[in-house]
């Protein structure tokens, strides 16, 4: 990228009342130099010669090189303080301008801007190290070690590296935090699966305990279940013929009494029987007698029994023969009653006779079944008593140990514990290598960074040697070091300056202890060569150099010799460099001579 700084318009700015404009883009060196006319004992000082740079300093960034804002810079005569300097980057101009009124308002090309970095890709710090190296100011050799190092960085934007290290060291903490708590739970997963063994050996010791019980137990059991089982076996057949006894008493009994029934339905058909056979007899008796009367009447009678007429004895003669008849039929049927009588009086004692060995049977059967009765009520509640114990001493042998299920329970959680603490250690270990890579990064990025920043310090003394010898050190070497030796023995990683002279006889000394006028050409030569190597990292060519009185303490000569180096310089890179000094000095490689006037009514460019 190319940057050319064209112009600059400078109005009631410091001493500076009136509006002065000048070029920047001329090609050659520029001597500016001052008088004083306001007090006139200062010479050249206090011409505003100065307040050029800080004019455009503050237009670009909003503070001068020393770092003097809006406030700072009140015109000395009044008015608003007005800067507009013209860029030309990549052939696009760019018209930016600062004013103080209405308001504080920064612009490029009339549209107000936050800041000058969209177009200038140059920050406050590199400007005044690179393109203006102002009076007073520390250039980069007077720089402290970790401020060199710092403008490098911020320079070739190497602040990233810093950056990126921060966020890997950022990421690492992260990351151990994550190990410190995949580590905690690894010390509880531990604490848990140890006391979880100490619990599965206590198991196992009562479940050991357990089974030898249960052994002996089992041994008891079998010689007790062959005495149950043939005490079972005794009494089920006892109750086997008491249930038979009681079947067969019963069913005898049910027999009898049915034979009792009947018989008794059948003396009770005899009874009747013998009854009607008696009366029967008693009846015929009675006729026989009645008949047997009733003829002996009417062998005297004259008159009729029946109707008291009087008979004839022809008459009386059958009635007699009825009669006798009658009494002889009577008497027939009276023997035969009586034999059949006889007959029935017989059946019906053989039938009460049976009816009382029945009775008797069944009586007898009802004992039997009540014995048998007696007998099975005793016998089963002992058989089922028995049938529980044998099932109970069958048990002992079933007995499941009842510590297995809770081995079994506990060897699943210790199961589960330690796949926990695979995958905890597998954590453990991923997380731990990605904070070994980040914690490889926060030094990598930072060795990255130094790295950058040694190529940068090699270019310099590449850079610097190169031009050393146009300022007048002849045979003199510069070198850049970025670590040095603690009195503790540590590294210390900063950037010193180190000088071989002929009088250091090729020994490297700081150059802080060589004289003014040496450490100025040092100075000078530094800092340019710094401008041609960061504004190259940086990718940025620009047309303009402004030297603010470099040539302090130098000889007249030397200041001689340096003019023809900058014209040498202002040619070969096409530049324009605006040499300020606070002597005017003749020289035929000044391209032009800016004289900076300062009156009572205000400074001016002539």
């Amino acid at each position: 990228m190319y940057i050319e700084f064209a112009s600059a318009v400078i109005i009631a700015f410091k001493a500076f009342k009136r509006k002065q404009t000048f070029a920047l883009n001329g090609l050659g060196v520029v001597h500016v130099i001052g008088e004083n006319r306001v007090t006139v004992s200062l010479d050249a000082n206090g011409a505003s010669k100065s307040t050029l740079w800080d004019a455009i300093c503050w237009c670009l960034y909003g503070k001068t090189p020393f770092g003097l804002g809006t406030n700072d810079i009140k015109p000395w005569l009044g008015g608003n303080p007005s800067v507009t300097v013209l860029i030309v980057a990549d052939g696009r101009e760019y018209l930016c301008q600062r004013v103080t009124s209405p308001k504080n308002l920064f612009t490029v090309n009339g549209e107000e801007r936050a800041d000058i970095s969209e177009i200038l890709p140059i920050s406050f710090k590199l400007f005044i190290s690179t393109i203006l190296l102002p009076q007073g100011k520390d250039l980069f050799f007077d720089l402290q070690p970790k401020d060199k190092m710092a403008l490098i960085s911020e320079a070739c934007d190497l602040e990233r590296w810093d950056l990126r290290s921060l966020a890997a060291s950022k990421a690492a903490d992260a990351i151990d935090v994550m190990v410190n708590q995949f580590l905690e739970e690894q010390r509880h997963e531990e604490g848990a699966l140890a006391e979880l063994e100490r619990t599965i050996d206590d198991v196992k010791i009562k479940s050991r305990a357990w089974g030898d019980k249960a052994a002996a137990r089992v041994q008891v059991s079998k010689k007790a279940l062959l005495d149950l089982e043939k005490r079972y076996e005794r009494l089920t057949n006892e109750l086997g013929s008491a249930v038979l006894a009681e079947d067969g008493a019963l069913t005898e009994l049910r027999a009898s009494e049915n034979r009792a029934s009947d018989l008794g339905r059948e003396g009770l058909v005899a009874m009747g029987r013998l009854d009607t056979l008696k009366a029967r007899c008693n009846t015929l008796n009675n006729l026989i007698d009645d008949a047997e009367e009733e003829l002996a009447n009417l062998s005297t009678a004259r008159e009729c029994p029946m109707c008291g007429q009087p008979v004839k004895v022809a008459d009386l003669v059958g009635h007699r023969q009825h009669l006798t008849r009658k009494s002889e039929g009577a008497a027939a049927e009276l023997k035969a009653k009586t034999k059949e009588r006889k007959v029935a009086v017989r059946d019906g004692e053989a039938i009460y006779a049976s009816l009382e060995q029945s009775n008797i049977e069944a009586k007898q059967f009802r004992q039997k079944a009540n014995e048998a009765t007696d007998i099975i009520t005793r016998l089963r509640p002992e058989v089922e008593s028995l049938k529980r114990e044998i099932s109970d001493a069958k048990k002992v042998k079933e007995e499941i140990n009842p510590h297995l299920e809770t081995l079994k329970t506990l060897g699943g959680r210790r199961k589960q514990l330690k796949e926990n603490l695979e995958d905890i250690n597998e954590d453990i270990a991923d997380t731990q290598a990605k904070a070994a890579r980040a914690r490889y990064w926060v030094k990598a990025f930072k060795d990255i960074k130094l790295q950058l920043i040694e190529e940068v310090l090699q270019e310099l003394e590449l850079t610097t040697n190169s031009m050393i010898e146009e300022v007048g050190l002849v045979d003199w070497e510069v070198h850049c070091d970025i670590e040095k030796e603690t009195k503790k023995g540590t590294t210390q990683r900063l950037i010193n300056i180190e000088i071989s002279s002929p009088e250091s006889r090729g020994k490297l000394v700081k150059w802080e202890s060589y004289s003014g006028g040496e450490r100025q050409r040092l100075r000078l030569i530094g800092s340019l060569a710094l401008s041609d190597v960061l504004l190259a990292r940086i990718g940025v060519d620009t047309n303009l150099e402004i030297l603010d009185e470099p040539s302090v303490y130098w000889s007249l000569g030397g200041v001689r010799g340096l003019s023809e180096f900058l014209a040498y310089r202002a040619r070969e890179r096409e530049k324009t460099i605006f040499y300020v000094d606070h002597s005017a000095v003749e020289s035929p490689h000044f391209s032009e001579v800016m004289r900076v006037i300062k009156e009572d009514d205000g400074a001016y460019i002539t």
